[in-house]
């Protein structure tokens, strides 16, 4: 289950930010956007399709580039804020 509450959109539909939730689980993503994150609580894992993976928890920051695909797996209820652009 993910959840997100998206507290700002730009006019142009082209700028985001919020607060994005999930619950346990895994799935493949593909992003065409460029994301800053930043982990609220919780524990996931953002895979990469080459193999590479980041632990991301609690206070971690990180920007997940256009054209990144991979999975994210989340190990514990994971919460964080987003700030996404769209080009």
């Amino acid at each position: 289950m993910q959840r997100s509450w998206n507290h700002f959109s730009s006019s142009d539909d082209k700028f985001f930010a919020g607060i994005w939730e999930a619950e346990p689980g895994c799935w493949k993503i593909r992003y065409t956007e460029n994301e800053f994150c930043q982990i609220l609580g919780g524990r996931s894992i953002l895979r990469h399709a080459n193999g590479e993976e980041s632990m991301l928890e609690a206070g971690d920051n990180f920007v997940i580039p256009a054209g990144f695909e991979g999975e994210w797996e989340v190990l514990e209820t994971t919460r964080k804020v987003y700030a996404i652009y769209q080009p």
